[in-house]
């Protein structure tokens, strides 16, 4: 195996808090303390905000991938294998896990490191994604949003200082006390 001294990390925030029936933005207060917590942990030197899109549209996957991040972190609601972005009035946009992942490839021309799924039900949205990415983190069930921002900190913190994604991710799931789902299943020489 090869090893490559990784310098850092560049990280895109995507960002989605779609409104539900015309009513309000569930999950909007969640993500931004997400990118909070990805904005502190960029400024120790492994870790590098790229770009952040807030109220992502599927408009936005281009600008999303020019960006050439390592780990795209999107946060959003997730069920039944759907992610659930917004279109333009700020509604909802169910978008299939399996397009999604297949769209990220394709825009990438590559597999990136990592996408880290802060959405609920990882067991469903999660393992399309392992054909766009090294390593896919996801959380299975419910998330609740406290839990969501205490993963992402430690999950952050524990790269800056490990550069390997699955070990940071079973270490942070481990400090915080929760489970979390790592498609495709252990591959040696992994991200």
């Amino acid at each position: 195996l090869e090893f490559r001294r990784v310098l850092f990390r560049s990280v895109v925030f995507v960002g989605a808090s779609p409104l539900w029936n015309g009513q309000e933005h569930l999950g909007e207060a969640r993500f931004k303390q997400e990118l909070s917590e990805i904005k502190s942990m960029a400024r120790l030197r492994h870790i590098k905000l790229v770009g952040e899109f807030q109220h992502a549209t599927r408009a936005d996957l281009p600008d999303i991938l020019a960006l050439k991040p390592d780990i795209v972190h999107v946060s959003c609601h997730g069920n039944d294998g759907e992610l659930y972005w917004e279109d333009d009035e700020g509604d909802s946009d169910a978008l299939r896990a399996g397009w999604l992942a297949e769209s990220i490839l394709e825009r990438a021309r590559r597999r990136l490191s990592g996408i880290l799924l802060s959405a609920c039900e990882g067991e469903s949205v999660g393992p399309p994604f392992a054909v766009a990415a090294r390593a896919v983190i996801a959380h299975p069930g419910l998330l609740p949003g406290n839990l969501a921002a205490d993963f992402t900190a430690e999950f952050y913190h524990e790269l800056s200082r490990m550069p390997v994604l699955r070990t940071a991710a079973k270490r942070a799931a481990k400090s915080v006390g929760c489970e979390v789902l790592i498609f495709p299943a252990d591959e040696q020489g992994a991200s």
